[in-house]
């Protein structure tokens, strides 16, 4: 199962394999931890479906100062009010309400 990690502008930073049998939702605070750790980036935003964020991973992410739990929660409210996604010839995706 790939994990990759990559700038805002979608160029690659690193990735990890990580074997078909492992449970997915543990994967996101083990990358959180590298790109702070192994590649002192601090700013990070983590991107997966709402499942990733559980009070486990959260509370990691919280110990490490990636995604302080008001601003997650700020994202997540402005989200899910997302309905549909059309995205451009120019790939870039545009939301509607």
């Amino acid at each position: 199962m790939p994990a990759p990690a990559t700038t805002t502008k979608g160029l690659p930073i690193t990735y990890r394999l990580f074997p078909g049998n492992t449970y997915e939702g543990g994967t996101l605070p083990h990358m959180v931890v590298e790109l702070t750790t192994e590649y002192s980036i601090k700013n990070i935003l983590p991107v997966a479906d709402q499942a990733m964020f559980n009070e486990n991973n959260l509370s990691k992410m919280e110990e490490r100062n990636v995604v302080p739990r008001s601003s997650y929660n700020s994202l997540i409210s402005r989200i899910s009010c997302i309905r549909t996604v059309e995205v451009g010839s120019d790939g870039i995706g545009i939301f509607h309400g």
